[in-house]
């Protein structure tokens, strides 16, 4: 099985890298197929050193299967980047998937060791620490970051989105971890002041978010901590209450915000919405428009950055529809799919921050392949999240593979617990 499984890859591996070169072959510079050649070949170092080290027990081929898938979701992700070089602009080893892969790779065997092989990670000032500064991230982006279409997205070089994700997932642990000890009126069925607590601290960072005008990483927190808030809570009416008040808080967003207003008119009616607008009508009516002449294998030549400037982030997907094939998309959304399958399992043992930790990793994993998928697909507004490992993006593909890493740590820690448990 291991050996199939290992034949199995280079197969995707060595074809896809072979289809697209062809496809597409840069004169002036041989840089483009060296650096993805040199890719191919830091991931099968990396992928032989994962099938030597996971060989003992159930859950190591467990994290073995998970991180192979995202190596071939990271094979596809560097084909598109090759594919999609301007070849009319000095090529740079800056463009070239290659220079995001190797820090990916070190921050993920970091994350791997920190939470593996210690519990600073739980420890109760850095925790406190963390929740100080979270808040105040999106205020410093606003401060002294560029803006970029009416958003400030950047910290440095940093993407806003990534870096207060990646200390979320933290953060939900402890909360979630914490007793509750006090509740209204002294009864154990209503809301605690614990729980009160972790929801005003998420208003604050909605409130971050509209101040950077980042509706991507809002959707994302909002979802997660109310799942997180429903699953905690007992008091029926408290749920429905902040219910509510959501639903209330998304109709203001959704008439007095600009931003919001006008992707929620194409998600609604991208056809009667598209004048003026063909740039972001263009991604929702696009899959509909020429899926009839992509037919199975695709068209080979590559969507026009003037007609798709998003094609390799918001809507990768339907750049792989329309260069390669359905069934290549199909099967990246498989391998999707999986990974968030992968990303619930959780051995019931685990200690609460654990449990938690895990829980909101593979909730983030879990919303940020739904929300793309369904905004490619036209059932959802374009949000501004891509697909994890395929869509360009140093800083969200370092934090997720950072958020596999976790989890993966967390599994071989309770290595020795019989059973998992699968929340659904």
């Amino acid at each position: 099985m291991i050996v199939l499984e290992f034949i199995f890859y280079n197969i995707i591996s060595i074809g896809l890298f072979c289809l697209t070169t062809n496809m597409v072959r840069y004169k002036d510079t041989h840089m483009p197929v060296v650096c993805y050649a040199a890719g191919i070949v830091i991931l099968e170092i990396a992928v032989v050193l994962i099938y030597c080290l996971t060989t003992k027990s159930d859950r190591k081929k467990l994290n073995r299967r998970a991180l192979v898938a995202v190596a071939v979701l990271i094979n596809c992700g560097m084909a598109v980047n090759y594919k999609s070089l301007d070849a009319s602009e000095k090529i740079s080893f800056g463009d070239m998937y290659i220079s995001d892969l190797i820090p990916m790779i070190i921050g993920g065997v970091t994350t791997y060791i920190v939470v593996r092989y210690t519990n600073i990670y739980k420890n109760r000032l850095l925790n406190i620490a963390g929740m100080i500064l979270l808040p105040l991230l999106p205020f410093i982006a606003r401060l002294t970051g560029r803006e970029i279409y009416g958003s400030y997205l950047y910290i440095g070089p940093f993407m806003v989105f990534a870096v207060v994700i990646f200390i979320y997932v933290f953060i939900a642990g402890y909360f979630m971890s914490q007793s509750e000890k006090s509740f209204f009126q002294g009864n154990v069925n209503r809301l605690s002041w614990e729980m009160l607590v972790f929801l005003g601290y998420n208003m604050l960072l909605f409130m971050g978010c509209v101040v950077i005008n980042e509706f991507g990483l809002l959707f994302i927190l909002a979802i997660t901590a109310s799942l997180l808030f429903f699953i905690r809570s007992k008091d029926t009416a408290a749920k429905f209450v902040y219910t509510g008040i959501c639903v209330a808080a998304a109709g203001i967003a959704a008439a007095c915000v600009p931003h919001i207003r006008t992707r929620i008119k194409i998600w609604l009616d991208p056809a009667a919405n598209a004048k003026g607008i063909e740039e972001q009508a263009e991604s929702v009516l696009y899959l509909f428009r020429h899926i009839k002449q992509i037919g199975w294998w695709g068209q080979s030549a590559s969507l026009s950055y003037a007609i798709y400037p998003t094609r390799t982030t918001d809507h990768v997907l339907i750049y792989i529809l329309n260069d390669y094939s359905i069934l290549l998309a199909l099967a990246v959304v498989l391998i999707c799919i999986a990974l968030v399958r992968y990303m619930f399992i959780l051995p019931k043992q685990a200690v609460a921050y654990d449990r938690y930790l895990s829980f909101a990793c593979g909730l983030v994993v879990c919303l940020i392949v739904g929300i793309n998928v369904a905004s490619e697909l036209g059932s959802f507004m374009t949000s501004g999240i891509g697909l994890p490992f395929v869509s360009e993006g140093s800083s969200t593909n370092m934090m997720l593979i950072m958020l596999v890493a976790i989890h993966a740590a967390l599994l071989n820690k309770y290595d020795n617990c019989k059973s998992s448990i699968i929340y659904e």
